[in-house]
């Protein structure tokens, strides 16, 4: 059942995101990973994404720590994981996050993101 109604919850930010035209939408809070993928962690430093798109499965972007521990997650997503410090060039979380976002252009976010997240998404 909580499988079914995290599907369904994952279906309607997707539907609303066809219907705002936007390409993606990124999820990085707590409360809201956990709300869409029944998952639960501490980030203290490390960077840890749910990007969310109307054509495609969610991608969750996490650290190589995390990466097996989260193979076992409800929903139905691909899992993208980044090296922390000392990462090896290209490989750190921000050039993996780029390469999620990698073409599309309308992405939507909380206001609340830190500013080094909308920096990334900008392209900045």
């Amino acid at each position: 059942m909580l499988k079914q109604e995290l599907e369904g919850r994952i279906k309607h930010l997707s539907e609303v995101l066809e219907q705002y035209e936007l390409d993606c939408y990124i999820v990085t809070s707590e409360d809201g990973i956990w709300c869409l993928t029944n998952v639960a962690y501490q980030p203290e430093k490390r960077r840890f994404f749910t990007v969310v798109t109307a054509d495609m499965r969610p991608c969750l972007v996490v650290p190589k720590l995390e990466e097996e521990h989260l193979r076992k997650v409800m929903v139905n997503c691909d899992i993208v994981s980044y090296w922390e410090y000392p990462s090896p060039s290209g490989q750190n979380w921000y050039d993996v996050f780029e390469g999620v976002l990698s073409g599309r252009m309308r992405i939507g976010v909380k206001r609340s993101v830190k500013a080094e997240i909308r920096e990334c998404i900008s392209g900045g």
